[in-house]
């Protein structure tokens, strides 16, 4: 029982993260995603057996990227700074989370849980894609990004290109970079 609820757990915290070009009370849906996924993964922090090699990899790779957002602290980006580097803490720790599942125990979330997800997430694009084309009512984008006007609101229409295959997402490249992986690893 607490396994599927794990599960639950892991694919809720995928669809907050889904959920890329909404927020909720001026915080994006998919930091909350990213923390339940965290959270759920602290659980197993002590128990996790890291190959030095790996976090030498991971380490030399996002390094230059942590250092250069630590030099470029001041008190207005403090927040941003501060969840950049949770961001990339977490990520280490989600990676070395699902590296130690035992493939019965993977396979059994992506047969029973991701499944369900991935076809949401394609669902809501194919909806989109057409409520764009023929104007039919989509949930109002409120997350900031990526309008070249002003940047209170997101377009969801660009004058060389009026139909982009988005999604709950901000950009096409986005929903792509969600699907692709969790289809890989679903075949």
């Amino acid at each position: 029982m607490a396994l599927k609820l794990e599960y639950s757990l892991i694919t809720f915290s995928l669809f907050l993260i889904s959920l890329d070009a909404y927020e909720a009370f001026f915080i994006p849906i998919t930091w909350i995603g990213h923390l339940f996924l965290f959270i759920i993964s602290l659980k197993y922090l002590a128990n996790v057996k890291v190959n030095k090699n790996y976090l030498t990899f991971f380490l030399v790779l996002l390094l230059p990227g942590l250092v250069l957002t630590i030099i470029n602290i001041n008190k207005d980006n403090l927040t941003y700074t501060i969840l950049r580097v949770f961001n990339i803490i977490s990520y280490f720790l989600v990676y070395f989370y699902f590296k130690n599942f035992k493939v019965r125990d993977l396979d059994l979330l992506f047969n029973k849980y991701i499944k369900i997800l991935i076809n949401i997430v394609s669902l809501f694009a194919v909806y989109i894609f057409f409520a764009q084309i023929f104007d039919l009512p989509e949930i109002y984008r409120n997350r900031p990004g990526t309008s070249f006007f002003n940047n209170t609101e997101q377009a969801t229409f660009w004058l060389s290109q009026p139909h982009r295959a988005m999604g709950t997402f901000r950009e096409p490249s986005f929903l792509v970079a969600f699907l692709l992986p969790l289809l890989y690893l679903y075949q």
